[in-house]
Order: C-alpha cells, then structure tokens, then sequence
C-alpha cells in the first residue's frame, strides 16, 4: 500500500510544460505601436501644424492657425480628435484691413454633442434639453428643388435650481442651404433633426454666453452674409469706387469755394441768419414811455 502512495507521489510530482511556455508564433513585424498622448499637446512640431493646416483648418496662415489653436485650447478640445474645426466664411462686418467691411474669418466649430458636452463639463447647473418642438409644416424652394419642413424649432435648456429655461428658437427659412448639393443629403432628407440641432445650439449658447464664439455646422450651411437682404451678392472691391473729396476747414459750410453746394449751403446759411436776427429783435426788451413830469401849478414842462 505504501508502495503503491509512492508510486502516486512520484506520478504527480512530474511537471507538464504549460502554454505560456511554448514558443510565440507570433512575428514581431505584424505588431502595431501606438505612440503615447503628449503630455503638452498644445507644443506642436512643423509636421503635426501641417497635418493641422490641411484637416481642421485648411488653407489657414501660421497667425491664423495659432488664433485657431487658441481658441481649441480656451475651450479645451483636441483638433486632432476632430472635437473641434475652423471654417473660413464671409463676414459683412469685419474690419478688411484696407478702412472698410468686409473680410473672411476663421469660425471655430463643433458638433452638437460636442457643444453640450462642453456646456456640461464646465457647468455644474447643467441639467437636460426638453424635447423639441416644431411648428406648421412649410415648403421652400432651393434652386428649383422644393423642400418640405417645420417653419420653426423650439428647445428648452434647463438649469438646475432654476425655475425657467433658457429657450432656443430656430426658423427652418434662416437656416436651410441655398445651394441644393448641400440641402439635397440632410435638409431635405432630415428637417426635423437638422433644424432641432440648431435650436439646442441656440439653447445652450442663452443657456451659457461664454459658448457664444461656438458654431455648429448646420448653422453655417446656409452662408447667409455672402449676400444683402435684397439678394445681392458682396463682394470685395480692390479700391475705393470713390476718391475722399478734403473739406474747405476755412469755409463756414466745408464745400470748395465757387461750387454749386457752396452757393446752395451759403444761401442756407443766410437764411438760417436773418430767421435767427428777426427772433432776436423780437425778444428785445423795448424802451418804456417817458414819465411826464408836472410842475407845482400842475402844467407839465417835460
């Protein structure tokens, strides 16, 4: 019996080679690296700016892309994770350098839930977007092509410990592409979704003025200051269409001497005068009377 324990023992003292110990098979050439995050990501070499210049902001000056850098940095977004982009676009009321309006601007974008995360990450009284609310059903006209949707987007944002929401208003005409290759994916396809996500951007930037810089993309589909409110389109002039006429700082009216508006402005002039000297002269105070005087005898001498 003992023999036959001894015989178990020495069975089972006997060691197996394990899996870990057989050779890998695996090649070291099909093995993918993956570089660790830097830890200063705003530290950027020629390489990754140009990797920059021709993603998230194509086309863009080193003085531009550094104004785009910072304002990923001021929101705390990665460019390179696509959390936020620059759109170069018309702005009517931009300074263009040359003493007039008119300039094209980087504007910072992100998406919705880009926007939101934002709101939330950053405010503690961040609470929930109501569900959105659509007026009348419209149809609009985009280069011949007719497109059907709600005439406006309404959103809440709420706040919690506030009683009221900020509220985000969207109109379907404001926002909706006037070009049909860009209406033609989602505006016509999606009109509800596109028009709602314009109104949570409204919602949030009321909600939160410091996200006012923020734009979302279907807001910017329609390139509105590209033209005036009659239709016209702007353009940007080489040189003035106008030479600046310098005033006469000597004459009284500032038009040349022996002009047309000079004659014109110093008949104004006089006019304006003798209408000024006849109100005067009748606010003088006129002289009273002479008193009579009378002697003792009561005939008067004066």
């Amino acid at each position: 019996m003992a023999k036959q324990i001894r015989k178990k023992k020495r069975k089972s003292g006997k060691s197996k080679p394990t899996h870990s110990a057989r050779p890998s098979t695996a090649s070291a050439s099909t093995a993918i690296v993956v570089a660790r995050p830097p830890e200063r990501p705003w530290e950027l070499d020629n390489e990754q700016l140009t990797i920059l210049k021709n993603s998230v902001a194509k086309g863009a000056t080193d003085e531009e892309l550094k104004f785009c850098l910072t304002v990923a940095r001021r929101y705390k977004l990665d460019p390179f994770r696509q959390q936020i982009w620059f759109i170069k676009r018309w702005d009517s009321g931009a300074d263009n350098g040359k003493g007039g309006r008119g300039a094209y601007v980087w504007s910072p974008q992100v998406g919705i839930y880009g926007m939101l995360h934002i709101a939330a990450r950053d405010h503690a009284d961040y609470g929930t977007l109501s569900k959105p609310e659509y007026g009348p059903d419209i149809t609009i006209e985009v280069e011949g092509h007719k497109i059907k949707g709600p005439q406006w987007c309404t959103v809440q944002l709420w706040k919690k410990g506030l009683s009221e929401p900020s509220v985000g208003e969207a109109w379907f005409e404001e926002y909706c592409p006037k070009v049909w290759d860009n209406a033609k994916l989602f505006w016509a396809k999606y009109q509800h979704r596109m028009i709602a996500k314009c109104a949570k951007a409204q919602a949030a930037r009321e909600a939160y003025p410091d996200l006012g810089g923020l734009l979302i993309p279907e807001e910017c589909q329609r390139g509105q200051d590209d033209f005036t409110e009659s239709g016209r389109q702007i353009v940007e002039a080489d040189e003035p269409s106008y030479v600046p006429r310098r005033l006469d700082e000597n004459a009284p009216h500032g038009h040349p001497p022996d002009s047309e508006k000079a004659r014109l402005a110093a008949a104004q002039l006089a006019k304006v005068e003798a209408a000024d000297k006849e109100l005067e002269e009748s606010h003088k105070v006129r002289p009273a009377p002479p008193v009579p005087v009378y002697n003792l005898e009561g005939n008067r001498v004066s």
